[in-house]
């Protein structure tokens, strides 16, 4: 008898506690989000604001990889591009780009009178120089901005920047021609060929981007003999991880790639794998495409078949592409 009684007194007891614990846990669930929110706005700010001082680095670069005269005449050139980044930000974002555009021309010895003065030769100056034209790019734009932006640019509380792959998926379409070294069975010849891929891109950050796609390419090699000369052709197909590392406007690809390589004869198909870099100078972004350009080298190793001998290979080449931002 005691102990169901004991049973029920116990579940009386846990009933008239649970409103109450309840109450604690919502207060507690509120309470995190109540904490959590400024700090997650913070850290959005904080992000949005690095992305706006990137753009306008970038854009600042860009001009300066082309030839920078006249600061005033430059600076107003570059005002429409970067006021399609500064109007996507809130005001204390532009705020917090300005203080760190301050922070950077401090931090290379600024202001840049005082520092010209001092040194007497400007291009001993040149990341103050840089980082001085962004702060002033900076300054003006946002001046500007009131009465410059137009209604129906909205304002992205997580803006991530326009003159960057940084936190998001893009698509690069790349083409390119290649000149061709290649040793098999002892030989060694010569070719040439091109290639195109479509490959799909993550940026981690500013700095660092991983592309993974697919690539069909063709080529044919010069081969003469005392009767005849002849172009085989021969084609394959590639599947490229690329590793991106990014700078304002230039950038370095480290490549690996498994390749399937064929020829129009109905020989079977060889397999290998492809190891390469390029380094590659872009402009800024134009509506929602960055044009970019660059030159490649890569080393190929087809391995050997019964039906063909082991295939090294040597290409090198120019390559043009765009990254869509869509």
């Amino acid at each position: 008898m005691n102990a169901p009684l004991q049973s029920r007194q116990q579940r009386k007891h846990c009933a008239g506690k649970s409103p109450a614990a309840t109450v604690a846990a919502l207060s507690v669930v509120v309470t995190l989000a109540v904490t959590a929110s400024p700090a997650r706005a913070a850290a959005n700010d904080a992000r949005a604001a690095e992305a706006l001082h990137h753009d306008l680095r970038k854009l600042v670069a860009a001009q300066e990889d082309t030839g920078w005269t006249i600061d005033a005449y430059e600076l107003e050139d570059l005002a429409p591009d970067a006021l399609m980044s500064v109007c996507r930000t809130t005001p204390a974002v532009r705020q917090a780009a300005l203080d760190r555009a301050e922070r950077e021309v401090a931090r290379h010895g600024g202001p840049l009178q005082a520092a010209f003065e001092a040194e007497g030769d400007l291009d001993e100056l040149g990341e103050l120089v840089s980082a001085t034209r962004v702060r002033d790019l900076l300054a003006l734009t946002l001046k500007r901005a009131p009465d410059d932006c137009m209604p129906w640019i909205e304002v992205d509380e997580a803006f991530r920047g326009r003159q960057t792959d940084a936190y998001r998926i893009t698509l690069n379409v790349e083409a390119g021609g290649l000149f061709i070294a290649q040793t098999s069975g002892g030989e060694e010849e010569i070719g040439a060929g091109g290639s195109g891929r479509l490959l799909l891109l993550y940026g981690f950050d500013h700095d660092y981007s991983l592309l993974v796609g697919a690539e069909l390419g063709g080529s044919t090699l010069f081969q003469r003999t005392e009767e005849t000369t002849q172009f085989p052709l021969r084609f394959q197909w590639a599947f490229p991880l690329v590793l991106r590392h990014h700078w304002l406007t230039f950038h370095n690809d480290l490549e690996v790639a498994p390749l399937i390589f064929f020829t129009e004869e109905d020989e079977p198909a060889s397999y290998g794998m492809r190891v390469g870099g390029l380094v590659g100078v872009s402009t800024f972004r134009i509506l929602n495409i960055m044009p970019w350009a660059g030159v490649g080298l890569a080393f190929e190793h087809l391995f050997a078949s019964a039906d063909r001998p082991a295939i090294g290979t040597l290409k090198g080449g120019a390559r043009v592409g765009f990254d869509w931002d869509f």
